[in-house]
């Protein structure tokens, strides 16, 4: 197979800041501050102080640009004001009772959406050179709603970005239950439009990495299991032991499966991932994975999809390493790392173990400080003298997070 990259490679564009505020005024305001990024990111804190809340923000920022979330859908709600770099973006959007009561795009200074609390507003025209009004639905987004690729190209690289985030709890299933069905090659592409957008189609961007790029892709991912001390023969796709004796509904109703809700699906089609690891003499299914290395095995194989493949992408990982012991852990995070500092990938990651705060760089971190109604975070791009004198005390990481270190120049 042509070793040369299959997919054709999009703008690159990468979250650099991210500002939230909600519930302005009231007794319940909160705030996230100073949240700048880099293409590698480590956010270290206290239970309770923010960490989940920020990713399920971003998160969030995302559904909406993917037209997966709708303002209506929104109970509550929130100022977001989001800094893109590869061009110098700002999108800002405020949602409140389910409507948007502003929108603005702006990029390399100039205003090319901006509208109202009704739906009322001014967006660029590139075809025709000139700004124009506009009207959209109080509950939509403009950047949804008004999306077109001749007249508002400068959209597209937010959506791009949106459909590429991939949000992960590292401390849940992760996907393990799920199966993925797949009847013929059209109706593939028709049930996985994007199939490198969800942790539970894991299965499918499996199967997408092999068919593109062979035993390359199979072989990264048996490398990188290796190196986190899962030592793999094979690796593959199967129709389920079970399936082969068993009715869908029965084998729901047994294992609590689900088949990505497409029923109904005839039990031929399902799929699930099996490895054969070099001390056994047989498969393991998915099902029988233990969590730790299902979790292991579903980012190892996205990450290599994106970066064999050129694609720019960001992916959120909640408590990373939990479930998995010290040395696994810490071999993870390294290969997250290495890999997200080769390719477009931007890793936003969240911890409170100490572990993983001493595996992890200094200049990666993003330590957050509860306050009343705010998260503040300091990092290396707003606080560098701190950081960088910390560095020579040879200390080590955790001591910086556990001695709060970074607030001394902050309180004097």
């Amino acid at each position: 197979m042509n070793d040369e990259l299959i997919e054709p490679q999009m703008p690159r564009m990468q979250l650099q800041q991210f500002d939230y505020i909600e519930r302005t005024g009231e007794d319940k305001q909160w705030e996230i501050q100073g949240f700048s990024l880099d293409n590698v990111n480590l956010i270290v804190g206290k239970n309770a102080t923010g960490k989940s809340r920020i990713l399920s923000k971003v998160h969030l920022l995302a559904g909406l640009l993917a037209n997966k979330i709708t303002p209506g859908g929104i109970f509550g709600g929130g100022k977001i004001t989001a800094h893109f770099s590869g061009t110098s973006t700002v999108y800002t959007i405020q949602i409140a009772d389910q409507e948007v009561i502003c929108e603005q795009l702006v990029i390399d200074g100039k205003v090319l959406l901006d509208r109202d609390s009704q739906g009322v507003g001014q967006i660029w025209a590139v075809e025709l050179n000139e700004s124009i009004k506009f009207q959209t639905p109080q509950d939509q987004l403009a950047a949804v709603s008004r999306r077109d690729s001749v007249q508002h190209p400068y959209f597209e690289p937010l959506h791009n970005w949106a459909a590429s985030l991939s949000y992960y709890q590292f401390g849940t299933d992760f996907g393990r239950h799920t199966l993925a069905a797949f009847l013929d090659s059209k109706t593939h592409e028709k049930r996985f439009p994007n199939p490198i957008n969800a942790r539970a189609n894991v299965i499918s961007v499996f199967q997408r990495g092999t068919s593109k790029l062979g035993a390359k892709f199979t072989n990264a991912v048996k490398d990188d299991m290796s190196c986190i001390g899962y030592h793999l023969d094979d690796i593959g796709v199967k129709l389920p032991e079970q399936a082969e004796r068993m009715t869908i509904e029965t084998w729901q109703s047994s294992e609590k499966l689900d088949a990505n809700n497409f029923f109904p699906t005839p039990v031929s089609s399902l799929r699930c991932l099996y490895v054969k690891e070099a001390d056994l003499l047989q498969v393991t299914e998915q099902i029988n994975m233990s969590q730790g290395m299902f979790r292991a095995l579903s980012l190892i194989i996205q990450l290599n999809f994106y970066m064999l493949t050129n694609l720019p992408s960001c992916i959120l990982i909640d408590d990373i390493g939990e479930g998995l012991d010290f040395d696994r852990a810490t071999k993870l995070i390294k290969i997250l790392i290495d890999k997200a500092e080769k390719s477009y990938v931007q890793l936003i990651m969240t911890t409170n173990d100490r572990f993983i705060m001493n595996g992890v760089p200094l200049r990666y971190w993003s330590l957050i400080r509860r306050e009343p109604g705010v998260s503040k975070l300091y990092n290396i791009r707003n606080h560098r003298d701190t950081f960088e004198e910390y560095e020579l005390t040879g200390l080590n990481n955790f001591d910086f997070f556990a001695s709060e270190f970074y607030l001394v120049e902050t309180d004097q």
